[in-house]
């Protein structure tokens, strides 16, 4: 399989496939994220499609479940994830929280004049 994804012609434009490669990127992120998403998701969705047929069901779940840990697992993956794949992201962070952090002002003294 390995020299087929290097070597072959469709396994490796599938291989290469930006999608793919993007997912393949976000695995930690969906590995540590899905199970809260689908607990909290299908709790809304379980009773969407019920009347249907167990498998017609099971398609409507996974697409609207899937759909959101998708999302959710790419949303997280941008906003923690890939940042922290960058060699100086403590310094980037440390800078990013000086610039939201406004300075302390000295104190006004005050002059009273007679």
């Amino acid at each position: 399989m390995y020299c087929a994804a290097f070597r072959g012609r469709w396994i490796n434009r599938f291989f290469a496939n930006p999608w793919i490669t993007a997912v393949g990127g976000m695995c930690y992120s969906i590995y540590l994220v899905h199970y809260e998403v689908i607990s909290a998701v299908g709790r809304f969705t379980k009773s969407i499609g019920q009347h249907l047929p167990n498998p017609m069901y099971l398609v409507v779940q996974f697409v609207l479940v899937g759909s959101c840990v998708v999302v959710v697992c790419g949303l997280y993956f941008i906003v923690l994830e890939k940042p922290c794949m960058k060699r100086d992201w403590p310094h980037r962070l440390w800078q990013t929280a000086k610039a939201l952090i406004p300075p302390k002002q000295a104190p006004a003294t005050e002059t009273f004049a007679d």
